[in-house]
């Protein structure tokens, strides 16, 4: 892993010390680093050039906009999701953390 150990000790606190789930973020965070959202890309960067942490990003008043649209944008997805697809990401979501598990484990 090439970042440097402070933003992988942040991202690891993030994720309440589970390695996969910081990893997860991290390549997230690259996601929106090329998204075409500027505010998103900012954040991003920022936070992979450990300029900012997440936390501290949540509390500026530069991105609370960006996180409170955010928020109500997944409100209102998770509203018109059903049980059975719910379960059904978090399942993806799981199976795809225990991969990186493995794969960690086997480096």
């Amino acid at each position: 892993m090439g970042e440097p150990m402070d933003l992988r000790e942040h991202l690891t606190s993030i994720a309440g010390g589970d390695l996969a789930l910081a990893r997860m973020v991290r390549e997230n965070l690259r996601i929106l680093g090329a998204s075409n959202h500027p505010m998103w890309r900012e954040l991003a960067r920022d936070v992979l050039a450990g300029r900012v942490s997440l936390q501290d990003a949540i509390r500026s008043d530069a991105y609370s906009p960006l996180f409170r649209q955010s928020t109500a944008d997944f409100t209102r997805w998770r509203a018109e999701q059903s049980e059975e697809s719910l379960r059904r990401f978090a399942y993806w979501a799981e199976t795809g953390a225990e991969r990186i598990r493995q794969t960690e484990s086997e480096t």
